[in-house]
């Protein structure tokens, strides 16, 4: 596969891993390869906001696209996050409204596991719900985000558990399924995720499931 890694370098987060990404790739000893570095490898900064980076794929040859990226939260805490992007009714965070970015479940599911093992201590891991852009890509992607603050955006230790879970994701197979239900941080559908090959794309917030 083609794989694009993408930052920007508006985000401190997004700065943050792929400095780590480099530092791994590049650091003394580094003899095995990574699972990911089996694959051809897109390094790509962008100067705009990642959220707004609808049609890159335009611009990208590549077969799935890992956005690194920071999360922000109005009740901060330390945490490591998976998500696909789109907005499931109005678009309030960039892309378009009622559309959704194409997921790549079983990507996301290695990534997940990997947070798991690799967090610091301190660091929530979870999956969040569909909920902002970009939605048109037509290639699979994912963000991966580090939360909730500036020290947390910046924390090395942060940047080289996501850097490393992401090299080592190796996705198997799995049982992918829509999420529907819940809060934003989908604790429900993370605790099987975890404990399963169950892998989840789109997970839809309860205040859209009727």
């Amino acid at each position: 596969l083609k794989i694009a890694l993408v930052h920007s370098r508006l985000d401190p987060a997004g700065t943050t891993i792929q400095s780590c990404l480099e530092d791994l790739l590049t650091e003394a000893g580094h003899k095995r390869p990574y699972p990911l570095e089996e694959h051809d490898l897109i390094i790509h900064e962008s100067n705009s906001r990642l959220i707004c980076l609808d049609h890159l794929d335009r611009d990208l040859d590549c077969d799935l696209i890992i956005f690194l990226s920071r999360h922000s939260s109005e009740h901060p805490r330390p945490v490591l996050t998976v998500h696909v992007t789109g907005n499931i009714a109005d678009a309030g965070l960039g892309g378009f409204a009622k559309s959704l970015a194409v997921a790549s479940p079983e990507w996301m599911h290695a990534v997940l596991g990997n947070l798991k093992k690799n967090a610091p201590e301190g660091y929530y891991i979870t999956y969040e719900v569909t909920h902002h852009g970009p939605t048109e890509l037509a290639t699979p992607s994912f963000f991966v985000e580090i939360g909730s603050t500036e020290k947390e955006w910046t924390d090395m230790r942060a940047g080289y558990a996501v850097a490393r879970s992401v090299l080592e994701a190796y996705p198997h197979e799995t049982i992918n399924v829509l999420g529907l239900g819940g809060s934003h941080y989908a604790r429900r559908e993370t605790e099987i995720a975890l404990q399963s090959r169950t892998a989840f794309g789109h997970i839809v917030h309860s205040r859209y499931v009727q």
